[in-house]
């Protein structure tokens, strides 16, 4: 299955997979000489070259997975710049980019802290003996536990994200399967 290149500059990019976008700028177009060039910026640096479509009326970004796949996981700025030669540079974009770590060099429990505090949640609500006291002082140093409806409001606080980070960032519809009708 071939791959679809996107139109615009993307906002998330993982490190280690091939990167790929068309980017056209009217006023610069490639066919009047004018050279593409985006900088990535934040943890590390990078700089990305655009090449000139067959057509010569938008650039083609084009990464290989080699090329940027130590770069470390975080948000970056991506600031793209039209060139004419060296008489010329003008900023033709500027946003931000998260660029996630590369999935093939991950060590460890690579779940989002959300996920991981579900877990320990999950485990503390079902396993937790509740204590005789709530609070204790013991010369003059205070604890306090934390009571099980602060542990279940906790976990119902990190599910939702967890569930909005399985669907694209955007929290589960509390109305999905709810029907309506006209009132008799």
């Amino acid at each position: 299955m071939a791959h679809t290149v996107t139109e615009g500059e993307p906002t998330v990019l993982a490190a280690g997979d091939s990167w790929q976008w068309d980017r056209a700028v009217s006023d610069y177009p490639p066919s009047e000489g004018y050279a593409l060039t985006y900088h990535l910026s934040g943890r590390a640096r990078y700089e990305i070259a655009a090449s000139a479509s067959e057509t010569g009326d938008y650039f083609e970004v084009r990464t290989t997975p080699a090329a940027h796949a130590a770069l470390v996981e975080g948000e970056y700025r991506l600031l793209g710049f039209v060139t004419l030669g060296d008489t010329e540079r003008w900023p033709v974009y500027d946003g931000r980019v998260y660029v996630h770590a590369n999935p093939l060099t991950l060590d460890g429990d690579t779940r989002s802290f959300a996920a991981r505090m579900v877990d320990v949640l999950e485990a503390a609500v079902a396993g937790r003996e509740l204590p005789e006291h709530e609070e204790l002082e013991i010369n003059g140093r205070r604890i306090k536990y934390a009571s099980r409806t602060d542990q279940m409001a906790e976990l119902g606080k990190y599910r939702l994200i967890v569930a909005a980070e399985r669907n694209g960032g955007f929290p589960p519809s509390i109305l999905q399967g709810v029907q309506f009708a006209r009132a008799s």
